[in-house]
């Protein structure tokens, strides 16, 4: 199976763009839906950093279920951010996962789901894990810089005005997404979005998360050497996507088509599995809820709190409330 491509950034944080590395990441876009960056400040030392926070999936449990979501532990009181324990039951993906926000939180609009969106983040200790809390908020900033420069790179390189994409660039709302991928139990089975039991083999290789599309703007990857991240380009063609020291891949989410047209539209991807446990690390970088946008195939423009809460209505409610319920 064809890679997709590497393309080397680092002219994207000198004092000039550069049109070749505008075009190169416009034509990656367009074609291939995805890139995979080199040369991006910090990354000769980032394996160091994801393996420092990466380091949170070996804590004892007692650590990870005092950060557990309500949903896992119903006398916590964060519903969203916060660690989320492999599933027991059926489910579409299989992995524990660990969500870092805003910090400090942001203002949303008054909407059921706000709590969720204003919540502050939960962190281990500083005798649990020593500057564990600073590490994950640089990675987020310099996370943050990186999509900002891709996604005006693109723009540059689409001849799209740079600064229509700054509800999302100049945005202080991300995700930070910690995920760990353990061996899947034997008779574990993944779900297709209707509920059905999903095969588990993709050219012999079982499926591990299954295809899907992300919310929000642009979804920066890091994955560990058992790769498995594959990506669907605007051909119809999966691509596996490279592993190797200092690279990070990045792809669009739904709402980046509404601003740059098809080039720019939402990436399928899927994660099929290897021969062991598998990491990775995802930054989600959002337009702030109170920013109104126009979601794909709308009809009309909405916040993005309330597009967030349109588009996972049991995501961000407490458990046992009317619409989680349903």
């Amino acid at each position: 199976m064809s890679e997709v491509a590497v393309v080397d950034i680092a002219s994207l944080f000198g004092d000039e763009p550069d049109p070749a590395t505008d075009n190169a990441i416009a034509g990656q876009f367009a074609t291939e839906a995805a890139i995979v960056v080199s040369g991006f400040p910090g990354s000769k030392t980032l394996e160091e950093r994801v393996a420092y926070l990466r380091s949170f999936f070996a804590t004892p449990d007692s650590v990870r279920r005092r950060l557990a979501t309500r949903r896992h532990e119903p006398r916590n009181p964060n519903l969203y951010r916060g660690y989320n324990p492999p599933p027991v039951k059926p489910h579409w993906s299989y992995n524990e996962t660990f969500d870092i926000g805003p910090e400090p939180p942001l203002p949303a609009p008054d909407l059921p789901s706000r709590a969720a969106f204003t919540e502050e983040n939960v962190w281990p200790s500083d005798a649990e894990m020593p500057g564990w809390r600073d590490a994950a908020l640089s990675y987020v900033r310099d996370c943050k810089a990186i999509a900002a420069a891709v996604i005006r790179s693109a723009a540059r390189g689409l001849g799209v005005n740079p600064t229509q994409f700054d509800v999302i660039c100049e945005s202080e709302n991300s995700t930070l997404r910690l995920l760990h991928y353990p061996v899947m139990p034997e008779g574990f089975e993944l779900l297709n979005t209707d509920g059905s039991a999903k095969a588990h083999l993709v050219d012999g290789r079982p499926t591990i998360t299954r295809e899907h599309v992300d919310t929000g703007g642009l979804t920066i990857l890091w994955q560990d050497d058992q790769g498995g991240l594959q990506m669907k380009g605007r051909d119809d063609v999966w691509r596996d996507v490279p592993t190797g020291d200092g690279l990070l891949s990045i792809h669009c989410g739904d709402l980046l088509s509404t601003i740059g047209g098809p080039a720019l539209a939402s990436t399928p991807h899927r994660v099929l599995g290897t021969s062991g446990e598998r990491f990775s690390i995802g930054y989600f970088i959002e337009p702030e809820f109170m920013s109104h946008v126009m979601p794909p195939n709308g009809a009309e423009a909405k916040t993005y709190g309330q597009h967030l809460t349109d588009a996972f209505p049991t995501r961000f409610l407490p458990p046992g409330s009317v619409a989680a319920a349903g």
